[in-house]
């Protein structure tokens, strides 16, 4: 971090502080659309219900019991989630849905104690190990190999495809905010905002074993760990490609290795185009910005919908935003440019006039 990530700080025409893009600046930018109204009108010209739930990073492994048995306090009309962002040129977005999440620690354990590593001749490595099982869940082209994988995985349908082919997504504009020299996939915006959509990944969150620190130790170690997540797109089941994965697992050869799934209870979910928040959200953003927004079927990442859509009936979306393509969620110098806070703003307030 340049600046304390818990000092929030103006500077740059941006604002500068842990979680201000994901995702306290949504719910400021919601509670002013809000206070925008009672101040002009009296009132919002709708009626409203806020859900704040503080375990979405972790996984929400509580939240499906608060929303079983609150059903009809959450029944609505629609549902805004967390909130959407900006392009890196200002365009606002909008998500129709979300990817789910599969998250698991993986352990090898190939001795109940470290060893010297001159007995490496002979001695099993548990880091080898685990590393060998990993190779055999991706390609080098990012495509999952374990068996059955996309069966399930929801495909584009034409119209929405016609709505990415006008996106402004720049991939240069992320290699910039990221420092990245390439991307997998090519160069092509649209063949590339197609993949970040529709494409399930996995991906090694962390890994760690033996001696890690400063300086050096020559030790064969006991314990190798893995965390991966997997990104599930809509028709993909959390429980079911666990079982594709465990089969996997012990198709392989790898049986040893312990499978520990995290308690994340995010499944993926989308709406249609058609939906009345869908349409509120797109006239809101001409009013906004006297532009429509960029419409996309469904996030990248996971979060809450699925609640909402499958469990409770209200369709949701993510967004109106205040953050933008440069925020760097979950990463040192998290920002978001005042301008898109305004228009977040302005954005969601002409959304409750529209609904």
């Amino acid at each position: 971090w340049k600046r304390d990530p818990f000092d929030p700080t103006m500077a740059d025409g941006k604002f500068w502080g842990r979680g201000c893009g994901d995702t306290k600046g949504n719910l400021i930018m919601q509670l002013l659309a809000v206070q925008a109204w009672q101040r002009v009108e009296g009132r919002p010209p709708i009626n409203l219900k806020f859900v704040v739930e503080g375990e979405e990073e972790v996984g929400s492994p509580h939240f499906a019991s608060f929303v079983h048995a609150n059903k009809e306090i959450l029944k609505a009309d629609g549902a805004t989630i967390e909130g959407g962002d900006h392009l890196h040129e200002g365009t606002p977005k909008i998500e129709l849905g979300c990817k789910g999440i599969l998250y698991v620690e993986m352990v090898s354990r190939t001795a109940s104690v470290d060893q010297h590593s001159s007995y490496a001749a002979i001695a099993p490595n548990p880091g080898w190990r685990l590393i060998h099982f990993l190779t055999t869940l991706r390609d080098a082209n990012g495509r999952i190999k374990i068996p059955g994988w996309y069966e399930d995985a929801r495909r584009p349908t034409a119209r929405e495809l016609r709505y990415l082919r006008a996106s402004a997504f720049s991939a240069d504009a992320l290699k910039g905010f990221w420092g990245v020299k390439h991307f997998i996939g090519g160069e092509n915006n649209f063949e590339l905002l197609r993949r970040l959509i529709y494409s399930p990944t996995c991906t090694i969150c962390g890994f760690v074993s033996g001696y890690i620190e400063e300086g050096t130790k020559t030790v064969n170690p006991a314990v190798a760990k893995a965390k991966i997540d997997f990104r599930l797109v809509p028709n993909m089941k959390k429980e079911k490609q666990l079982a594709k994965l465990r089969d996997h697992l012990k198709s392989k050869g790898f049986e040893d290795i312990e499978l520990r799934p995290a308690p994340e209870n995010l499944e993926a979910a989308a709406i249609s185009l058609a939906a009345r928040v869908v349409k509120a959200a797109i006239k809101g953003s001409v009013d906004a910005y006297g532009r429509e927004p960029e419409v996309w079927p469904w996030s990248a990442g996971a979060s809450a919908h699925g609640f909402f859509n499958e469990v409770v009936g209200v369709p949701s979306i993510s967004g109106p935003g205040v953050s933008y393509d440069g925020s760097n969620y979950h990463a040192p110098n998290e920002n978001i440019r005042l301008t898109d806070f305004i228009g977040g703003s302005k954005h969601m307030a002409a959304m409750f006039a529209r609904m």
